[in-house]
């Protein structure tokens, strides 16, 4: 069954050298039928190898390859290219759902993002779980670097350790490190009761997600469901970012995201309980 009626949604994963950990991340969305849930799937390769291939072909993954490895805004073209539904789910290959979700938990969460999406409440809504991000996630720590917890969240759990520096410290980290701080807001939805009411002019609440300024809450590379016309002029811009860049490692998305245009243009980006943890590449 779709996951909305009138528009199509993908899944695009990226991989790259990774067979091992592709091929466990694939078993593990086999788990819950997650493929089953969109209307086009897909393995976006670069370099791609024998075993690379195999593993998609196993769990009956449509593969797009390019022959050698040229960067993330490479990915990004060649998945553009290859999948024409309204909104994609892009993830790296190494982000298997957290173990306690059913199947009917991530179609209901799903569901709901892809409702959020259409009804023009945000551009984009991460994925990553909350509260069980797994991997080296150290978004709520950071956030304590700069701020109080004012009343931490009934489902934290306790997945990274929180600052207990004097609170005039973290005001004086404020004060030197004002972009830093600023850009940490976002991160309460990680680890605050109601991050809405601690900054309202930067948080607000739909449903279940909470919707954050993106001058607030900077680009990170994990699991998001995005409109693909959003993707489209994002390749447009990223493109014309790196141009300006000297010293650019084609892998680092997260630098050409987060210019000044990320702040400036004030982008939605909804959070909820998330879907997908991380795991380090086998």
């Amino acid at each position: 069954m779709k996951l909305i009626q009138g528009k199509t949604v993908g899944l695009a994963i990226l991989s790259y050298k990774s067979p091992q950990t592709l091929s466990k991340t694939l078993e593990n969305y086999a788990r819950v039928h997650l493929k089953e849930m969109f209307d086009d799937a897909c393995v976006v390769f670069q370099s791609v190898g024998p075993k690379d291939l195999a593993v998609a072909d196993k769990w009956e993954y449509r593969t797009v390859a390019s022959g050698h490895y040229l960067g993330v805004i490479e990915d990004l073209r060649l998945t553009l290219e290859n999948m024409r539904t309204d909104y994609i789910l892009l993830m790296e290959n190494d982000c298997p759902i957290e173990p306690n979700l059913s199947e009917r938990d991530v179609r209901a969460e799903l569901e709901k993002a892809v409702r959020l999406l259409a009804d023009g409440e945000a551009d984009m809504v991460r994925l990553r779980h909350a509260w069980r991000p797994g991997g080296s996630s150290n978004a709520a720590a950071k956030y304590s670097r700069y701020y109080d917890v004012n009343q931490l969240s009934a489902s934290w759990q306790n997945a990274e350790k929180l600052s207990n520096s004097p609170q005039w410290v973290k005001k004086m980290r404020r004060l030197l490190f004002p972009k830093e701080a600023r850009h940490s807001i976002g991160r309460a939805v990680y680890v605050e009761e109601n991050p809405h009411l601690c900054f309202p002019d930067d948080i607000r609440k739909v449903g279940s997600f909470y919707i954050v300024d993106s001058a607030v809450f900077p680009w990170t590379n994990q699991p998001s469901l995005i409109p693909r016309r959003f993707l489209e002029q994002s390749l447009v811009r990223l493109s014309r970012v790196q141009q300006g860049l000297v010293n650019m490692s084609p892998d680092d998305l997260e630098r050409l995201f987060n210019s000044r245009r990320w702040d400036s243009e004030h982008f939605r980006i909804a959070i909820s309980k998330g879907i997908f943890t991380h795991t380090l590449k086998a």
